[in-house]
């Protein structure tokens, strides 16, 4: 009985970057930043960071411009536990800061409907 060869190796296979799939991040990784469901490519996953990070930039900014107009209102009006008279604020604001229109209001003819 004469010996069989045996079958050719299979060619190596090609790894083009438009068919192999992305690298995802590992399952332990994902689970333990409290990642749901399968985890994300690694480029996807660098989005959602970058994105995160943009969101809490926005956010510091916010509080940091609240609580800069919180000072400022502490200063003009420094905490007596009551609220400012109408008095006052027409004179710090002007009495421009009190009229209030309708849409519907035409200039003119304040007590008339449309």
């Amino acid at each position: 009985m004469p010996l069989r060869k045996p079958p050719p190796a299979s060619p190596p296979l090609k790894t083009d970057s438009s068919t192999a799939p992305p690298p995802r991040i590992s399952l332990t990784s994902w689970l333990a930043i409290g990642g749901i469901g399968p985890p994300p490519a690694m480029a996807g996953f660098i989005r959602m960071a970058s994105e995160r990070k943009a969101a809490h930039r926005i956010a510091q900014a916010y509080k940091a411009a609240r609580e800069a107009a919180a000072a400022e209102f502490e200063e003009k009006w420094p905490a007596t536990g009551k609220r400012p008279h109408r008095q006052e604020l027409l004179r710090l604001y002007g009495p421009g800061g009190t009229e209030r229109k309708r849409k519907d209001e035409v200039a003119g003819d304040k007590g008339t409907r449309r």
